[in-house]
C-alpha cells in the first residue's frame, strides 16, 4: 500500500528515515540569512561661514593706525582693548616719545622730516603714509599699502613676511594672512610711489609705468615730458596714499 504526500510516494513499510528520503529535494547548502536593513541617519551639514580676509577698525576714524596697531600688539590685544580716541592719544604719544630716540633707525629707513610726523601724531586727527611706514620701521615690521593701480611699501626686516594692507574711499584694511616678500606679484602689477623726478626714469619705463596706471598714450605722445605729465595727473586722479 502506497501513501502520496505532496506527490512525493513514499513507502509505508520503508526503513529509511523520512528526512533522508526527502534530502533530493531540499537545498544542498545553507541559505545566507539577510540581516535587517537599518536606516543611517546622515548628519546635515551646516553651512560652512566664510570669515572676512580683512581686517577693519571698527568706528575709529584713523583706520591706518589702527591697522598698524593690530600689526604690531595682535588681534587679541585690540579685541581687549577699548580702541577710545583717548587710548589712541596716548599711544600716539607713547610713539613720539620712541621716535625721538630711534632717529637713525628711520633714517636707514629712508624715512625722514621728523617734526612733520611729530607734529601729524600729535595734532592730526589721521596718521599719513610717512608716519605710518615711520611706526613700521621703529616696529620692524614689513607693510604694503595698495590703493587702486599703486601701492609703497617698507621693508623694514627682510626675514619677516609682510603685512597687506589695502585702501578704499579713505579707509584701511588690513589682509588677516600676511605674505612672503619674495613671491608678491604687486610690483609687476602696479606701479610703486612715489613718481621720481622726470631725469630717474628712461623712456621705456615710463612707458612700463603708463601701462600699469592703464593711461592710454596718444600717438602723438611719444616724448617723456609729455609721458611723464600724463603719469602726473593720473596719479593726482587716483588721490595718491
Amino acid at each position: 500500500m502506497l501513501k502520496i504526500c505532496s506527490h512525493i510516494i513514499i513507502p509505508m513499510h520503508s526503513k529509511y528515515n523520512v528526512v533522508s528520503d526527502l534530502q533530493n529535494y531540499m537545498f544542498s547548502k545553507q541559505i545566507p540569512i539577510t540581516p535587517p536593513l537599518i536606516a543611517t541617519v546622515v548628519p546635515i551639514r551646516q553651512p560652512v561661514v566664510i570669515k572676512s580676509l580683512f581686517f577693519s577698525p571698527r568706528g575709529q576714524q584713523d583706520t591706518l593706525f589702527w591697522c598698524f596697531y593690530v600689526m604690531a600688539n595682535g588681534m587679541v590685544s585690540y579685541e581687549k582693548e577699548v580702541a577710545s580716541f583717548e587710548k589712541e592719544k596716548v599711544e600716539k604719544i607713547k610713539y613720539i616719545s620712541i621716535l625721538r630716540k630711534n632717529k637713525d633707525l628711520l633714517k636707514q629707513n629712508n624715512i625722514h622730516k621728523f617734526s612733520e610726523i611729530e607734529t601729524n601724531l600729535s595734532l592730526d586727527k589721521q596718521v599719513n603714509l610717512n608716519t605710518f611706514f615711520a611706526l613700521c620701521a621703529l616696529e620692524k615690521l614689513n607693510a604694503i599699502v595698495i590703493k587702486n593701480r599703486i601701492y609703497a611699501d617698507l621693508v623694514a626686516d627682510a626675514t619677516s613676511q609682510i603685512h597687506i594692507l589695502h585702501c578704499h574711499n579713505g579707509k584701511f584694511k588690513l589682509e588677516y594672512e600676511m605674505g612672503d616678500i619674495s613671491n608678491l606679484s604687486y610690483p609687476t602689477t602696479l606701479f610703486k610711489l612715489p613718481l621720481k623726478s622726470i631725469s630717474s626714469y628712461k623712456l621705456n619705463e615710463l612707458q612700463t609705468i603708463s601701462n600699469k596706471l592703464e593711461i592710454v598714450l596718444p600717438l602723438e605722445c611719444k616724448k617723456k615730458q609729455d609721458i611723464y605729465v600724463l603719469i602726473k595727473e593720473c596719479l593726482n586722479k587716483i588721490d595718491c596714499i
